[in-house]
């Protein structure tokens, strides 16, 4: 998710709690998600709600 300063956060997260966070740019924040999984979620301002990310998939915001 892109947060308000502009740096985008990655949350990893298990069926009760959250099992990590990392924070930076976009491209390393997708990536570190992509380490623990080949799909993700990031949130798209141009539809105002979150996407899939395949990281098989072009790339898409």
């Amino acid at each position: 998710m892109k947060m308000r300063d502009g740096s985008w956060r990655a949350t990893w997260q298990g069926p009760a709690s959250v099992l990590g966070e990392f924070t930076g740019n976009r491209d390393d924040s997708i990536a570190w998600a992509h380490q623990r999984s080949r799909r993700c979620w990031i949130y798209s301002e141009q539809h105002g709600d979150v996407v899939l990310h395949d990281a098989d998939d072009a790339d898409h915001d």
